[in-house]
Order: structure tokens, then C-alpha cells, then sequence
């Protein structure tokens, strides 16, 4: 079962620049992560979670690549890592690049 509150946590650049775009919530649930190919998805705990990214803990065995999907409850994301420790990885969701065609 998941649980979730909202949480205050800031990012600070050096120069005093917040990075964050949006507010994150924490999340103690689980998500799949596929890695593509032949693999088979794997299970992961997110630990808290925004519009646009969000913490995972991360398990013993293979490195997760930089890209890969995660699907949270019943929606699936591109994801891309932005920082890692031995314990956790956080990610960004990717954007669907949207092409534009223009009629004369």
C-alpha cells in the first residue's frame, strides 16, 4: 500500500539557485523499472516524487543504466538519472519531444 505526504525539500546550487521546478511529495511505493531488451522489469521503491522526477532507492546487482522506463501506478515515464549514491538514484522525467508540421 502507498503512502504519501508532502515534504520541503530544496536543492541549492552553490550560487543559491533552486532547482527544483516543482514540489516534491514523498512516496513509499513501488515502481517497475525496465531497462529494455531482454531484461525483465524490475521492482524499486520510490521515495519521494514530483511532476518532474522523482528518488528511488536503488537494490544490490546491476548498475540501472542512464535511460530507462519506470511506470508509477499505471502511468510509464522515459527516465533519466541525474545523480546517484549507493543507496538511492534520482530522476527526471523526459519530455515527449512534440514535432510540429507546417502546411503552406
Amino acid at each position: 500500500m502507498a503512502s504519501s505526504r508532502r515534504i520541503a525539500e530544496f536543492i541549492v546550487t552553490k550560487n543559491g539557485a533552486e532547482k527544483r521546478t516543482s514540489i516534491r511529495n514523498a512516496m513509499y511505493a513501488d515502481v517497475w523499472v525496465d531497462t529494455g531488451g531482454t531484461a525483465v522489469p524490475s521492482q524499486y521503491k520510490v521515495i519521494d516524487i514530483s511532476l518532474g522526477g522523482a528518488k528511488l532507492a536503488i537494490q544490490e546487482g546491476p548498475k540501472l543504466p542512464d535511460v530507462f522506463m519506470v511506470r508509477v501506478g499505471s502511468t510509464s515515464h522515459t527516465a533519466h538519472v541525474v545523480w546517484r549514491t549507493h543507496k538511492h538514484i534520482g530522476i527526471e522525467f523526459v519530455k515527449p519531444q512534440i514535432k510540429l508540421v507546417v502546411k503552406d
